[in-house]
């Protein structure tokens, strides 16, 4: 079978959810570390505002991290929002 390749980057199959992680240390979407910047660049390209987006925020995170993050998230207009805690063992 002999299938045509898609080009890097390609928009081709749609997500159904973005995953944002946030430590003290980094911050990761989609399983990718980025900076605020990538992450500014990557939810501009997120075309379906209704996406879930899913983010997960260690508590030791400052406060003004956070702040950042959900500014980035309403400049972009993405408000289906779920905070996700880690689970208890």
């Amino acid at each position: 079978l002999n299938l045509p390749e898609g080009k890097e980057g390609s928009k081709m199959v749609k997500k159904k959810e973005a995953i944002i992680e946030m430590n003290r240390d980094s911050l990761a979407f989609n399983d990718h570390t980025v900076d605020f910047k990538k992450l500014d660049e990557e939810l501009a390209g997120i075309e379906d505002k209704s996406l879930p987006v899913i983010v997960r925020i260690d508590k030791k995170v400052e406060y003004e991290q956070i702040i950042k993050l959900f500014d980035l998230l309403k400049k972009h207009g993405l408000n289906n929002l779920a905070l996700v805690e880690k689970a208890a063992q």
